[in-house]
């Protein structure tokens, strides 16, 4: 048998053979390309997931912000306060006339009386013996 017969008897398996390395190879891209786009479905779900935590934690971290700025401003009010009371104080202080001392109060004396007999009354007597 000639080559070019041989050629011509084998064309046909040869054909098939290669068709059929063709569609495995297709599966075998079909199948990379399902790998593929399974992997990045979840990397966009990590994704995803990843932002809603992160807009999470902007969120809480404005809140903090905003709680940080109101008690900065309580604080200064409180101290504004404070500082208002003290000056108050002092102008009342201030204002008020001091009473002057008073004069030094001499012991009072009880008058000695003598009664119509020349005893002292109005003295205490000690009468225990």
């Amino acid at each position: 048998m000639p080559v070019s017969a041989l050629n011509s008897t084998l064309q046909p398996f040869v054909q098939q053979i290669q068709l059929q390395q063709a569609q495995r190879g297709v599966e075998r891209a079909r199948q990379n390309a399902s790998s593929l786009q399974a992997q990045a479905s979840s990397a966009q779900a990590a994704a995803d997931s990843a932002q809603a935590q992160a807009d999470l934690i902007a969120s809480a971290a404005s809140q903090a912000q905003s709680a940080a700025q109101q008690a900065s401003l309580q604080l200064q009010t409180a101290n504004s306060f404070s500082q208002i009371g003290t000056q108050v104080s002092k102008v009342i202080e201030k204002s008020i006339p001091k009473p002057a001392p008073a004069p030094p109060v001499a012991a009072a004396t009880t008058p000695t009386v003598v009664n119509t007999q020349g005893q002292t009354i109005g003295t205490v007597v000690n009468t225990t013996a």
